[in-house]
């Protein structure tokens, strides 16, 4: 069997493979950010936003000024939207796919790459990279595919620009392609941009053979030259990202930057054993801060880091091989984007999914790894087919359940984040705060309110926790204690006081104590309007409602609620609803003259 058939018959089982071991995912639901950013987000039912994607942020729809500029994933989005409307499994589908083609990508980079190598050496690149299981959250949550997206295009570019160097006959096909794909991957997701970085180290270590070997300036101004119309595009696409953005956000003081840069060590750490010992997914980890030198957090991660690049440095220079140095920083540039680690939510700076796309440069490193291996098996008389075919199965037997297991933990936000709690011990409130809303929507209230204590407890001044201890009590009739709790809530310090004041006029209602209800209600628009929230809507209907509670036993109170409901029609004009109680309103308010006259 020729080379060629070989590696034909191996994709094929390989993107089988692939599919069988992520089948299971076609049965998850939407999950975490899924709800907001895709079931809530009208942006996705729409053609006509395909343009207009180009000209805000990711999360505009829900009034969030994000620094996430990615119009090509939005766009996707509408795609699948008009494909699949929101039934999960045609979104699950699309990533498992994604995945499958980012796999194949791989494996034609890694056969460019590691063509001096052993034939095997691309195969085992590929198959590691579809069976990690640091893969999971990226594979398995629907709102990862950014992630893919961003990778299949950066992939893809690398591809271009290295067929753009074979020669002149078709290098402008190539480069334009290149240059394509390279954009899609920024426009996809900000890590996308480092794709560059990744092209110049191939330029920058690609073989000399010039006699005598060409100095340093003109490496770099070959390199330069090169990377020339990928950098015009690059500073494009980050002109273009701030007109749409406007400036950059104010990077919070607090932790002090000494403090981020004491992270770096122990989040470099955390990437290493991810990639070596990729167990426990989850979609929150314990990343603290490091505020003190201490072993366990600083030293240990420093000096492991240290230690595995000094093995990278001695590998390289005993092969003579500049490419393990580069597919070592493959694995380092696409996060260098997130080192201002105050840029994200407190101690959520650490993800699974920040490595799809390092992950490339380890696979290519395990690549060459596996080629001195099969090199030492060949001298001892083994075929190195056979010996891949050993080895593949035996790392299939001991990944594919893996993969398998971990994705289990993606199926559900009860099931996921249930187990983000287990693994973040200490920084996991985000992770109890979603628990807590879970357990409310699956009328599980009594554990709700205990998970929404142990928050509070934790951050005794965070208002949003008191508040949702409110309504758990008040899901559970307990009126007299919900009541109180938003009180208390609405008198802390910086806190949106119109929140916890609707719901002390909804729990004043239900308990029929309508006075109290109504001058809660009151407070409540007054402080919307006062904050400029932007949508009154939601104050005015319980303030309305409240005042027609109120005027089945006092009239007066009907002559109140009209003008609130016709302010209600106004900013919702299409509402049938709000019409129909304006005429029920006014209906009632002539009975009552009539019964008065009489």
């Amino acid at each position: 069997m020729n080379e060629q058939k070989r590696s034909r018959i191996f994709l094929l089982c390989l993107l089988a493979l692939t599919v069988v071991v992520y089948v299971g995912t076609l049965q998850f639901g939407f999950i975490y950010d899924d709800h907001q950013v895709l079931e809530q987000n009208p942006m996705v039912t729409s053609w006509g936003n395909l343009v207009a994607n180009f000209t805000d942020n990711l999360w505009a729809f829900a009034g969030i000024k994000s620094a996430y500029y990615r119009p090509v994933f939005a766009d996707l989005w509408i795609v699948l939207y008009h494909l699949f409307g929101l039934n999960p499994i045609g979104w699950h589908l699309v990533n498992v796919l994604l995945h499958a083609s980012v796999t194949t990508l791989v494996y034609f980079l890694a056969r460019r790459l590691l063509a001096k190598e052993v034939q095997s050496a691309a195969w085992m690149a590929a198959l590691l990279f579809a069976l990690h299981p640091v893969h999971v959250e990226t594979v398995s949550w629907v709102a990862a595919s950014c992630d893919l997206l961003m990778t299949m295009f950066a992939v893809s570019a690398l591809i271009c620009f290295l067929r753009s160097e074979d020669g002149p006959s078709s290098s402008w096909k190539w480069k334009i392609l290149g240059a394509i794909c390279f954009s899609l991957s920024m426009l996809s997701k900000e890590p996308g941009i480092t794709t560059a970085g990744m092209a110049a180290l191939l330029i920058w270590t690609k073989p000399d053979i010039a006699q005598p070997p060409v100095s340093f300036l003109n490496k770099f101004r070959m390199t330069t030259i090169a990377m020339l119309p990928w950098g015009v595009l690059a500073v494009l696409y980050l002109l273009a990202r701030r007109v749409v953005l406007g400036g950059s956000a104010p990077i919070p003081p607090i932790p002090p930057f000494l403090q981020v840069m004491q992270t770096w060590p122990w989040l470099l750490w955390f990437y290493i054993k991810k990639l070596l010992w990729p167990v426990e997914s989850s979609a929150f980890y314990d990343a603290p801060y490091v505020s003190q030198l201490t072993w366990n957090e600083f030293w240990l991660p420093l000096i492991g880091t240290l230690a595995l690049i000094t093995a990278i440095v001695i590998w390289m220079r005993r092969v003579h091989n500049p490419r393990i140095g580069v597919f070592a920083l493959w694995m380092l540039l696409p996060i260098l984007p997130q080192w201002e680690l105050r840029v994200f939510s407190q101690n959520d700076f650490a993800h699974d999914r920040y490595l799809y796309l390092p992950s490339v440069g380890f696979c290519l490193l395990a690549g060459l790894a596996w080629s001195a291996i099969a090199d030492r098996v060949n001298q001892r008389g083994i075929s190195e087919v056979k010996a891949f075919i050993v080895t593949a199965v035996l790392l299939t037997a001991v990944l594919a359940p893996l993969t398998v297991l971990e994705s289990s933990n993606w199926a559900n936000d009860l099931v996921l984040n249930s187990h983000a709690v287990q693994v973040a011990k200490v920084y996991n409130e985000e992770a109890l705060t979603n628990l807590g809303s879970e357990l409310m929507k699956r009328q599980m209230y009594d554990d709700a309110l205990k998970v929404y204590s142990q928050v509070a407890a934790r951050k005794p001044g965070w208002w949003q926790a008191h508040q949702n201890i409110g309504l758990a009590l008040f899901m559970l009739g307990r009126l007299d204690e919900a009541d109180e709790v938003f009180r208390k809530t609405a008198l802390m310090t910086n806190v949106p006081r119109q929140e916890p004041l609707l719901f002390l006029g909804y729990t004043r209602m239900k308990a029929g104590h309508y006075s109290g209800a109504e001058a809660a209600l009151r407070s409540a628009l007054e402080e919307a309007r006062n904050e400029k929230v932007g949508d009154e809507t939601k104050f005015s209907i319980a303030l309305a409602a409240c005042l027609l509670e109120e005027g089945k036993t006092d009239p007066e109170k009907l002559r109140e609620a009209l003008p609130v409901l016709q302010k209600i029609h106004e900013q919702n004009p299409k509402d049938e609803s709000i019409n129909k109680a304006i005429k029920k309103t006014e209906d009632d308010l002539n009975g009552a003259k009539k019964k008065i006259s009489k």
